[in-house]
């Protein structure tokens, strides 16, 4: 079982290139399957009811978790592609969130951040633009192992 996403990213490139779909696999086609599957995925909630959401059938669950299996997998082939770590770059939009969202301004508020009136802190801006520069893009990383 594959249990990180750089195995799961190379297992990905195997099957791609054993089948020579890594032709296809540009970024644009990779982000345009990638949202095309999360609206396959949407459609199971899209009439639903908030309870309804909450209380899917165990066939409902398994059609669900085939979608999302679908998701993941476009996106780590697509971060694959830019040589994006998506774990780092998770991370790093966690801390931007924390910045943007603190506690004493956003618990129990759906609002944006740019619904709030507030002027913009210049320390919060460097902090942000710090938590930014700190994801690392490979623009020359090889799509898989066997590009190298």
């Amino acid at each position: 079982m594959i249990d990180s996403l750089r195995d799961l990213a190379a297992q990905l490139n195997r099957f791609a290139q054993e089948r020579d779909w890594s032709q296809f696999h540009s970024p644009k086609n990779l982000a345009s399957a990638l949202v095309v599957e999360a609206g396959e995925l949407l459609e199971h909630f899209q009439w639903a009811t908030e309870a309804e959401s909450r209380a899917l059938s165990e066939e409902k669950l398994a059609q669900v978790g085939a979608e999302i299996a679908d998701v993941l997998l476009y996106l780590v082939q697509l971060s694959s592609a830019l040589g994006i770590d998506p774990i780092a770059a998770a991370n790093a939009k966690i801390e931007v969130n924390a910045l943007k969202y603190p506690v004493s301004l956003s618990r129990g508020s759906s609002m944006k951040s740019t619904e709030r009136i507030r002027p913009i802190d210049p320390d919060l801006v460097k902090r942000v633009q710090a938590l930014v520069e700190g994801v690392e893009v490979d623009l020359d990383a090889p799509l898989s192992p066997d590009d190298e």
